[in-house]
Parts: C-alpha cells; sequence; structure tokens
C-alpha cells in the first residue's frame, strides 16, 4: 500500500566459519553455513552488488575477530 511502512524478517541467517557465498549471475547470489543452504535473486545489479559488499565486510570482521 502507497505510503504504508512495513517491516518483516524475510531472511536470517547467521555468518559463520564455514560461510560459502557464491555470486552465481549478478542479480542471483546463493551461500551455505551451518549446511543450510540459501539464495537472493535481486532486482537490480546494483542491489546485488551493495549486498555482496555487506556480506564481504562481514566476512572480513568475522575472520578477523572482529564483532
Amino acid at each position: 500500500m502507497p505510503g504504508t511502512s512495513t517491516s518483516a524478517v524475510v531472511l536470517e541467517c547467521t555468518i559463520k566459519k564455514d560461510f560459502q557465498y557464491n555470486k552465481v549471475m549478478p542479480t542471483f547470489h546463493h551461500w551455505v553455513t551451518d549446511e543450510k543452504r540459501f539464495g537472493l535473486t535481486f532486482q537490480t545489479a546494483a542491489d546485488a552488488r551493495a549486498f555482496d559488499k555487506g556480506v564481504r565486510t562481514a566476512i572480513e570482521e568475522l575472520l578477523d575477530g572482529k564483532q
């Protein structure tokens, strides 16, 4: 509905050290962690790049021991 703001969790996934992330196509990324598979299809390549950047930052921080 225009002008209405709602928020809901549509995906919850903890990034752990076993995290395997793949960019299959510019707008489709999938990953495996904790023996569970996840995937997202993005409307634009720019959205996918922004998500990829966030995921890679989180992975680097995890590997560096930051929280």
